[in-house]
């Protein structure tokens, strides 16, 4: 698939540590027990920082992808011959840019510990990306979700995946995502096809915190929704599954 960085949509094979979470829910291949895979980030690029929240319309003058992953640079013109600079990084994705086209962008971002941020990414023909990272669902940003679709973070009977000085409980959950009215569930590092599109669940947990670690933050949710242009088929994950499945 085009956008999407040789990634085996059945967990990283390369990653020893999660190859776990293609197991039956049970044991040591637990979802409970999987790892986040990390979390989006997005950002204007200013000389005074990124604004809590920026919307325009543009061509892609330059997409720049750093050597090895990490952060891509995309640089949009509008019709008055502003440039816009957006940094991006979403771990195992490649955006979907491309340049000359027109895409209208919503970037969001809150500084904090952890930063906070959303993107909104939309063409003649309607969403194409849509993502955030965020201690809760709408928490700080991204408040309405792109027409169409709802998301929640589930119950989860888990048990506590990690406990420290800093955390009471990190609890794996699913993420719940639906699309008029059609739904699927993911946890960490899983996607699925959800009506022409690719949700990835980077990060799904619930987390309580001790005091006197105001650093210590984590997100609680990072995903993303990418538009499917290759009209491949992808087997569903095992761990995932859709609504009508219970």
């Amino acid at each position: 698939m085009r956008f999407l960085r040789r990634f085996a949509w059945c967990w990283i094979p390369v990653l020893a540590a999660l190859a776990s979470a293609c197991a039956a829910p049970t044991g040591a291949g637990s979802p409970c027990l999987s790892q986040p895979l990390g979390s989006l980030n997005v950002f204007l690029e200013t000389s005074s920082g990124s604004p809590p929240s920026v919307r325009f319309s543009g061509r892609v003058v330059s997409v720049e992808r750093a050597k090895g992953g990490g952060a891509e640079r995309i640089v949009f013109r509008d019709s008055a011959a502003a440039e816009y600079s957006i940094a991006l990084d979403i771990p195992w994705v490649t955006s979907p840019f491309v340049t000359g086209r027109r895409y209208e962008i919503l970037v969001e971002y809150i500084g904090g510990a952890p930063a906070a941020s959303g993107l909104v990414v939309a063409d003649s023909l309607g969403l194409v990306l849509a993502g955030a990272s965020d201690q809760g669902i709408g928490a700080h940003v991204l408040k309405g979700l792109p027409s169409g679709w709802e998301m929640a973070l589930g119950p989860t009977d888990c048990k506590s995946r990690a406990r420290s000085r800093c955390y009471k409980s990190i609890t794996n959950a699913a993420l719940e995502v639906n699309h008029e009215g059609r739904g699927v569930s993911l946890w960490n590092g899983q996607s699925l096809l959800l009506d022409g599109y690719r949700v990835v669940c980077l990060t799904a947990q619930r987390v309580e915190y001790e005091g006197g670690c105001a650093d210590a933050g984590l997100h609680a949710v990072s995903w993303v929704i990418l538009r499917d242009e290759g009209g491949e088929s992808v087997p569903a994950l095992r761990g995932s599954r859709s609504r009508g499945d219970r």
